[in-house]
């Protein structure tokens, strides 16, 4: 049996669920009730599963669609934010992407994070053809111990350019989505004013934005 892609809801399977809750290092889960929050139904998520080979997701990722282009974590995932008919969703905000599996890759040789993104899509696109925006809101972990001058939008967007000596982008998610496609749409201010955030970035986020 081939890997196969999976929407996410309460009816998942308690095992999956608790994976979720506990694997979640992008955007982490405190308890169930976080999970709960993300199956609202204006959000929703996607694993690509091996059951022949386990329970365990190969690869998942966390979705908000909403009207309006989110300026922050709290903006997209607060609790107070209402919820959005989905009908009037026009952009799916795609907030944590994971390979759980990097030592594993797909047959065409693309890591299961590309896989679950693509399927998503897809997904996405054929349930609500409303939608016209697939992009992201990233963190962006190395930008603080790079900088050495003041924060400020030209520097992260210097950062996210700077390259390895494999000619790729030195901040990991922005080799994940600019390798895959994606262009930096939005460089966001106090977007994550969380510890985590303020450590990672001084609170700073990107928006990286996926061919329609």
């Amino acid at each position: 049996m081939s890997p196969v892609l999976e929407r996410v809801t309460v009816e998942s399977g308690e095992a999956l669920l608790a994976f979720l809750v506990d694997h979640d290092t992008v955007r982490p889960m405190a308890d169930r009730d976080a999970l709960d929050q993300r199956l609202r139904p204006d959000r929703t998520g996607f694993v690509v599963l091996d059951r022949a080979r386990s329970s365990e997701p190969l690869s998942f990722v966390w979705v908000a669609l909403t009207d309006t282009f989110p300026t922050s974590v709290d903006a997209l995932l607060g609790s107070g934010r209402p919820v959005v008919d989905v009908a009037d969703a026009r952009m799916a905000i795609f907030y944590s992407v994971h390979n759980v599996r990097p030592d594993l890759r797909s047959g065409d040789g693309a890591s299961w994070a590309k896989h679950v993104l693509r399927g998503a899509f897809q997904e996405l696109h054929a349930g609500l053809p409303a939608l016209r925006t697939f992009a992201t809101l990233s963190p962006i972990p190395g930008y603080r111990v790079w900088e050495q001058g003041a924060p400020s939008s030209q520097g992260v967007l210097r950062y996210l350019h700077t390259t390895g000596d494999d000619g790729r982008p030195i901040d990991p998610v922005a080799r994940f989505h600019l390798g895959n496609g994606a262009r930096i749409e939005r460089i966001l201010s106090h977007a994550d004013p969380s510890p985590r955030g303020l450590e990672r970035s001084f609170g700073w986020m990107v928006s990286y934005r996926y061919p329609d």
